[in-house]
């Protein structure tokens, strides 16, 4: 394994993963594409002005994702559509041109650029994830550790047969944490905002990012600029969507119509392997089911903000501002070689001091998807992001990282069953093995979040 990662170049090794995701881009289309190109079209057709208030969408479905996941579906639609009369050019002027082509990209051709962008942004944290690496532990072990994520299964799953936005809100919400390691803080607020205005799915990331900026106490006069940038921001959005207060109409949208989720999906659990999966199964119970005189939502909750609420007291209270890590003469050498005669990060400090940071997002995002109403399968997405920066330094927590993985795809594949293999399908839809593998998962928490608690160093 080691001699093929040291033949390959990292531009090669993303050229792989790229060709990987196109080969599966076009043999699946999920039905919530068909919602993200209603909105696309709706939005080229009508205009962005309204859109969240007074457009009617009909027998489609309104949207519930943020402003700029709008902007995102508009632009794609535009590019659609000069593809499309460039084509239908070629086609009329041209006897040869295949003309059953323009049928199928008029349709199919539509859902795969939609997907495009997931796949582009699965190959710029791949980046994001060598760069911070190379850093700290070189070359060879900056891509083996961002192959962890660029040929995940799942991520590709995800990606190139879902199309969903995880890995695009991922990509600006990673961004986002290494930009404030190294004490950028506009850059990394653009980014966090870029993120969190195309899906909600990073909002949780303030808590600890905003720790992390007191910890290193950031000065007040940076910090009321940073406020000053944040509300341009709300104001501009709020100026593409709305005609009178900008901005409150950006933070009154997303707290109403945002970060509820669809109204129409009021369950406890929608097909996740978690706690609740474990407890109730995977059939759609309401979240406002009452259990011991409280309902269930919040009894979720409350184990939400217990777990939760762990993991920042110990990030808090544990992790110093300047941590120090006993892991190895090689590492420390290849550490000291790389930090020294590089002025872009001033110090291996802002380096070194991801290592926390990271681990706290892989336990937080982990504990979120088991715990929290209302968690699609595809919450646990946010835990393969990070969780490869945290085997470069704890390497033997590998052996959990692989098994997630299988289970993460196993939950991706159920219910949607592409492809579909009848065998496979019958046995992962049987209760007890939704259970038994929701069961794992709580398991798999369990040792991460003990090994996160006990670390010291």
């Amino acid at each position: 394994m080691k001699n093929f990662f040291r033949k390959l170049s990292f531009s090669k090794l993303l050229l792989v993963g790229l060709i990987i995701r196109l080969i599966l881009l076009p043999l699946s289309y999920h039905s919530d594409l068909n919602t993200n190109a209603i909105w696309g079209i709706y939005a080229h057709e009508f205009g962005l002005r309204g859109f969240y208030d007074w457009l009617n969408f009909g027998n489609y479905a309104r949207p519930d994702y943020p402003p700029l996941a709008m902007v995102m579906f508009l632009n794609i639609r535009r590019i659609w559509e000069i593809l499309f009369n460039f084509l239908w050019g070629l086609n009329i002027s041209i006897p040869v041109f295949p003309s059953n082509f323009i049928p199928w990209f008029e349709t199919k051709g539509y859902l795969s650029l939609i997907k495009l962008p997931g796949i582009i942004a699965d190959l710029g944290i791949s980046f994001l994830i060598y760069g911070f690496i190379k850093k700290l532990k070189g070359e060879m072990s900056a891509k083996v550790v961002a192959s962890y994520f660029l040929f995940n299964p799942a991520v590709i799953y995800l990606s190139s047969s879902w199309g969903q936005l995880d890995s695009i809100v991922s990509f600006f919400g990673l961004g986002a944490v290494i930009l404030i390691l190294r004490k950028r803080y506009w850059p990394s607020l653009s980014s966090y905002f870029v993120s969190i205005m195309i899906k909600a799915t990073y909002v949780p990331l303030a808590l600890v990012l905003g720790v992390k900026a007191l910890k290193e106490k950031i000065g007040f006069r940076k910090l009321l600029g940073l406020g000053g940038v944040l509300l341009l921001y709300l104001f501009t959005v709020g100026a593409i969507f709305y005609d009178k207060s900008f901005v409150l109409w950006t933070i009154n949208t997303y707290i109403n119509k945002v970060l509820p989720g669809a109204v129409t999906l009021p369950y406890l659990n929608l097909n996740a392997y978690n706690f609740w999966g474990l407890i109730l199964g995977l059939e759609r119970i309401p979240d406002n089911t009452l259990y011991f005189g409280l309902s269930l939502k919040v009894w979720a909750w409350a184990l939400t903000t217990i777990a939760v609420g762990l993991i920042i007291l110990k990030f808090i209270t544990t992790f110093k501002k300047t941590p120090t890590f006993q892991v190895g003469n090689e590492l420390n050498a290849d550490m000291s070689s790389s930090f020294r005669g590089n002025p872009a990060l001033q110090s291996g400090e802002d380096v070194i001091k991801g290592k926390d940071i990271f681990f706290t997002f892989t336990v937080l995002y982990f504990a979120l998807f088991m715990f929290m109403p209302r968690v699609h399968e595809r919450y646990l997405y946010p835990v393969f992001v990070f969780f490869p920066l945290v085997l470069a330094i704890l390497p033997k927590l590998k052996k959990y990282f692989f098994v997630l993985s299988g289970i993460f795809l196993l939950n991706l594949y159920h219910w949607w069953w592409f492809p579909k293999i009848s065998g496979l399908v019958y046995i992962l839809d049987l209760d007890f093995v939704e259970r038994g593998l929701s069961f794992l998962n709580l398991i798999l928490f369990g040792l991460i979040l003990k090994k996160y608690l006990l670390n010291k160093k």
